[in-house]
C-alpha cells in the first residue's frame, strides 16, 4: 500500500525493498519496521482483510509510510494474524527517499558549538525528521488497533471487545495473563508434546479458574449479605412508619400470640410450630438475634471457602504431577520399544528405521525433562505418597463441601422463617388496625 507521492513501481515488493537496501549506506541501518497484529477469529477472511487495510491506511500510509502486508492463518483457522512491514524513510514530492534524521550541533549557554578534544570534533546530536520512531508511537498504534477492531466487531454484531492495555492497567488484578507460545511450541503442543511454555499456560489457566471460582463465591456471599441488609433496612423503615417510638415485641411474644389464635392468623399452625421450635432451639427471641444468627452462618460459609482454596490448589498440583508421570511412563514404553527395534535392525536398515521412528526420542526426552524435578531424595517418584495425600485431600474437600451444603440449607431455612415472620407480623398489625392488607411480601 503506497502513499500518493510514492512511485507506482513500488507496488512490486522486490523493487521496493531493493530500493530500500540501496539507499541505506550504514552497515547497521534499520531497513524496516515490522508490526504483527492478531486478527479476530469472529470475522471472516474478507472482513479481516478489509479491517487490516483500513488500519494500515489510516495509521501508516496516510502518514507517508509504505506498507507491505502479509496475512497468515493455520489450517484449523484458529490463529489469523497479519505482518505489516513499514518503510523507515520519508518520500519527497518527487518520490525520492528522504533522510531519517539530521545532525545538529550541541551549543553551550552562550550559543557556541562545544568541541570534544577526545573525538577531535564538535559535539552534535541527531534530530528525527519524522515522528515515526518516537517511543510513544507504539502505544498510539496499539490503541488505534484496538479501536478499529472493536468498531468492526460491533459493525458485524459480535459482542466481544479487545483492549490494548494489560490486565494490570485495566484493573483486572484477579486474572493472570498467559504467555505467547510461539510457532514451534504451538506445533509441538498440537502433536501432544508438552512444552515449558505450554505447562506455564496450563498452570496459569488453572489458577485463573480457581480465582474465578473464589470470586464467584465471594460475590454470592456479598449479594446475600446485601440482600439481608436491604431487608433489614426495609423492615426498619416500615416499623418506623407504623409505630414511631414503639418497642417491637420479641419473637417469643409474637409466636406465642400466633399460636393462641391460630384460626385467625395468616400462617398455618404447622409452620407456626416450626417457627416456635426453631427460635426456642436457637435461643432467639429478638430481631437482632436472628440477624446475627444469619450473618454468623454466612461467615462460616466464607471461612469454609477460604479453607478450600489451598486444598484445591494442592490437589490440582498432585493431579498434574500424576498426569506428567503417566505421560512419562507412556513415552518411556514407546522409547524402550524403539531402542529394541533399532538394535534388531540390520546395519543398512538402521538409518531408515531412525528416520521413520526417531521422533520418539524427542518426545521421550521432553517427557523426561518434565518429571526430572519430581523425584525424591532416593531418585524415585513418590507416587504412593501423592496418592495417599490425594485421597486425604479429596476426603477433606468432600467433608468441607458437605459442611458448606448443610450451612447453605440452614441459611435458606432460616431466611424462609425470617421472611415469613416479618410478613405475618405486618399483616397481623394491619388487620388489628383495620388497615388494608398489603399483599406484596418479602419472599425471594
Amino acid at each position: 500500500m503506497l502513499p500518493e507521492n510514492a512511485p507506482s513501481e513500488f507496488y512490486d515488493r522486490s523493487v521496493l525493498w531493493n530500493s530500500v537496501e540501496k539507499v541505506e549506506k550504514a552497515k547497521n541501518s534499520q531497513l524496516a519496521r515490522e508490526i504483527t497484529v492478531a486478527l479476530p477469529v469472529e470475522l471472516t477472511s474478507s472482513q479481516n482483510i478489509y479491517l487490516v487495510r483500513e488500519y494500515v491506511q489510516k495509521n501508516f500510509v496516510d502518514e507517508g509510510m509504505i506498507a507491505d502486508l502479509s496475512i497468515h492463518n493455520n489450517r484449523d483457522g484458529t490463529n489469523p494474524h497479519a505482518h505489516i512491514m513499514l518503510t523507515m524513510r520519508p518520500l519527497d514530492e518527487n518520490g525520492e527517499w528522504g533522510v531519517k534524521q539530521r545532525k545538529q550541533y550541541i551549543l553551550d549557554d552562550e550559543g557556541n558549538k562545544i568541541y570534544d578534544p577526545k573525538k577531535r570534533q564538535y559535539k552534535c546530536g541527531k534530530i528525527e525528521t519524522m515522528a515515526w520512531n518516537s517511543r510513544d508511537k507504539a502505544e498510539h498504534w496499539r490503541e488505534a488497533w484496538a479501536s478499529v477492531v472493536n468498531e468492526h466487531l460491533e459493525q458485524h454484531n459480535h459482542p466481544d471487545r479487545i483492549d490494548h492495555k494489560s490486565f494490570e492497567r485495566q484493573g483486572k488484578t484477579d486474572q493472570i495473563p498467559t504467555i505467547h507460545l510461539g510457532a514451534s511450541a504451538h506445533q509441538m503442543e498440537k502433536k501432544g508434546i508438552r512444552t515449558e511454555r505450554g505447562d506455564i499456560n496450563r498452570k496459569i489457566a488453572a489458577t485463573n479458574n480457581l480465582l474465578r471460582e473464589l470470586g464467584d463465591e465471594i460475590s454470592n456471599l456479598q449479594n446475600k449479605i446485601a440482600y439481608l441488609e436491604n431487608q433489614i433496612l426495609e423492615e426498619q423503615r416500615w416499623l418506623a412508619e407504623e409505630e414511631e417510638n414503639a418497642i417491637p415485641p420479641t419473637f417469643a411474644d409474637f409466636v406465642s400470640d400466633i399460636l393462641s389464635k391460630q384460626s385467625q392468623s395468616f400462617i398455618k399452625p404447622q409452620f407456626a410450630t416450626q417457627i416456635f421450635d426453631f427460635l426456642k432451639s436457637k435461643a432467639i427471641d429478638s430481631y437482632e438475634d436472628i440477624e446475627r444468627y444469619v450473618k454468623n452462618l454466612l461467615n462460616k460459609q466464607s471461612s469454609i471457602t477460604h479453607e478450600l482454596s489451598p486444598i484445591k490448589k494442592k490437589l490440582a498440583e498432585i493431579n498434574d504431577n500424576q498426569q506428567r508421570i503417566a505421560a512419562y511412563q507412556k513415552h518411556k514404553d514407546k522409547y524402550d520399544q524403539y531402542q529394541k527395534g533399532l538394535s534388531s535392525q540390520l546395519p543398512w536398515k538402521k538409518k531408515a528405521f531412525e528416520r521413520e521412528h526417531g521422533w520418539i526420542v524427542g518426545v521421550f526426552n521432553n517427557a523426561k525433562d518434565n518429571v526430572e524435578g519430581l523425584r525424591n531424595d532416593k531418585g524415585k517418584f513418590p507416587t504412593g505418597a501423592w496418592e495417599r495425600e490425594r485421597k486425604h485431600l479429596t476426603a477433606k474437600i468432600q467433608s468441607l463441601n458437605g459442611r458448606y451444603s448443610a450451612l447453605k440449607s440452614e441459611v435458606d431455612d432460616v431466611h424462609k422463617i425470617r421472611t415469613k415472620v416479618y410478613d405475618v407480623l405486618r399483616k397481623e398489625r394491619q388487620r388489628e388496625r383495620g388497615q388494608p392488607v398489603r399483599l406484596q411480601g418479602l419472599e425471594r
